[in-house]
């Protein structure tokens, strides 16, 4: 069940790096969730938090209130086509692989305005080698799949041990934790503090093993009946020459998606694009399951005030979450919009089905004094919970509670019954 904040204001924004302007965000803390529930969450803008409780706190940008609105992204990766730009990332890393040494393109070039990743930052597989631990093995590696769309020039004539360099990717469950993940948990830990102390500039004292597992390890989801798809959250390591660790993604794998949450990266290889080369990877691992997995692919959000995120609408053909009716709108109509501003509403809502928050049910804690207090015949009791609704409980429960309580209705979306649980 969710632990509700609602509101929570910040005092800096990372993406305009202001101080002043309002950061606001409607936070739950998640200690377990179905696949299907994570996914009507990311359908709904929420997404995991880039902070010390990720993966066990969500939270959803307040559009209308805050400095850099945030809307969901996702690529159609069935559809999906790969740009000029795109396809140039794909050569620097194939001259990279084949001759062993830094590309004359990036030596003659200073390319660091290319991005870091999609989902916060963003993960996915590369290269040659489809190794990946538990139940999820493709037939074929990633490289394959990406001809469909493109030459990928990683997938040259070249053969692997013809190479001077040579990839490996590892896609390991991380939460339950897997044995290849806790092998190779220390080189994971030091590949992010590198990445952390150096690309973001945190404090090298901050950065510890118990933060790492909140952030990026531990996560809600549980499966919702045995013998179902190896749905869940994974590590996807890439591998130079079988012993260096170069970049981790972390992805959520749902019910017709895969969902990208981070990357981390050595600093050393950052002329490898690494952000913008897992992303096209993960589009193609996408397609190459999308039988069984479906054919989207969520990127995060996309924020049109910020420069730094705009890249993201590149991966075409892409689509934004309408804020208000969750329509899935192309993103070249809501870029148009929101030139004109930074909030907009996508879709229209004439078709939309207003939530009515007074009439989710709430579940309340039993006592004699609290069950004379509510209205005859508008609630039930069953062991120790009081059954009514929100509408009819509003008299009892403390303002701020029943604020809280509708927001969340109206937030969330209602499927059938809406069961909100307060206790004592």
């Amino acid at each position: 069940n969710p632990l509700l904040y609602g509101e929570v204001d910040d005092s800096f924004c990372g993406y305009c790096k202001n101080n002043t302007a309002a950061k606001t965000t409607w936070c739950k803390h998640i200690y377990w969730a179905t696949y299907c529930q994570r996914l009507q969450n990311t359908n709904r803008s929420w997404l995991a938090s880039v902070g010390a409780y990720c993966g066990t706190l969500v939270y959803k940008p307040v559009n209308k209130k805050t400095c850099c609105p945030a809307y969901t992204i996702r690529c159609d990766a069935e559809a999906f086509r790969v740009s000029k730009s795109q396809k140039k990332v794909l050569r620097v890393m194939a001259e990279f692989l084949n001759k062993g040494e830094v590309p004359n393109a990036v030596k003659k070039s200073n390319n660091a305005s290319y991005p870091t990743g999609c989902g916060g930052d963003k993960g996915d597989s590369a290269g040659d080698t489809s190794k990946h631990s538990e139940a999820v093995k493709p037939k074929a590696s990633g490289d394959s799949e990406m001809a469909t769309t493109a030459r990928d020039p990683t997938t040259s004539s070249r053969s692997n041990s013809a190479r001077k360099k040579r990839w490996k990717v590892r896609l390991c469950r991380s939460s339950p934790r897997s044995t290849e993940f806790d092998l190779t948990f220390e080189e994971e830990f030091r590949l992010y503090s590198d990445y952390q102390i150096t690309i973001h500039h945190d404090d090298a004292t901050g950065i510890e093993h118990k933060g790492f597992i909140k952030f990026l390890v531990k996560s809600p989801l549980v499966a919702e009946a045995a013998g179902a798809p190896q749905f869940g959250s994974y590590h996807q390591q890439y591998w130079l020459d079988g012993k260096r660790l170069i970049a981790v993604g972390v992805v959520d794998l749902l019910p017709g998606c895969l969902s990208s949450v981070y990357l981390f990266y050595d600093p050393k290889f950052a002329f490898l694009h690494l952000g913008t080369y897992s992303a096209l990877r993960e589009i193609a691992l996408v397609r190459h399951f999308h039988r069984t997995y479906g054919p989207s692919y969520y990127m995060g959000f996309y924020i049109h005030s910020c420069v730094k995120m705009r890249y993201k609408a590149l991966f075409s053909p892409s689509y934004l979450a309408c804020p208000e009716t969750y329509k899935w709108v192309p993103v070249e109509k809501c870029q148009r919009l929101l030139d004109q501003g930074k909030y907009a509403r996508f879709a229209e809502l004439a078709d939309q089905q207003e939530e009515d928050p007074d009439s989710a049910v709430l579940l309340l804690p039993f006592s004699e004094r609290l069950a004379s207090m509510l209205p005859a015949k508008n609630f039930t009791i069953e062991g120790d919970v009081i059954i009514t609704t929100v509408g009819i409980a509003a008299s009892v429960i403390k303002k701020q509670a029943l604020q809280v309580a509708r927001e969340w209705v109206q937030l969330v979306g209602s499927t059938g019954t809406m069961r909100i649980n307060y206790v004592n």
